[in-house]
């Protein structure tokens, strides 16, 4: 067993979002990723995709998630389930904060809007 303390647990600052690792890789977990966002007024993720499926669960606030040609307002409470490979982003319209948790499998890899492919720190 390991347990992660919320003192312990890093935090990665990005322009558009605060990210921090819960149960990844190297915080322990073998088989699967959990990442909490939060994200400020304003702010965006830029259209990106996975190499594996994504389930976002919303913790607080609501935020408009972009997929391909479907968008959705999704608030706290409501789950999103995106496919690998699909291109999304997600926005902060709204006035508040909004935060939530992604879990996906472990070693999941983005690729950015060129199609580069990229392992973010928080997703190690």
């Amino acid at each position: 067993m390991r347990v992660n303390t919320h003192k312990t647990q890093p935090i990665f600052s990005t322009p558009n979002a605060e990210i921090t690792p819960l149960a990844t890789s190297s915080h322990g977990a073998q088989q699967v990723s959990v990442i909490r966002q939060k994200m400020e007024s304003g702010h965006h993720n830029p259209m990106h995709t996975q190499t594996t499926e994504e389930v976002m669960v919303v913790l607080k606030g609501k935020v408009v998630v972009n997929i391909e040609d479907q968008t959705a307002t999704v608030k706290q409470g409501d789950t999103v389930i995106i496919p690998p490979n699909t291109p999304h982003s997600i926005e902060n319209r709204s006035k508040n904060t909004a935060e939530w948790i992604i879990i996906s499998p472990a070693r999941m890899k983005f690729k950015d809007a060129e199609g580069n492919l990229v392992v973010p720190p928080w997703a190690e």
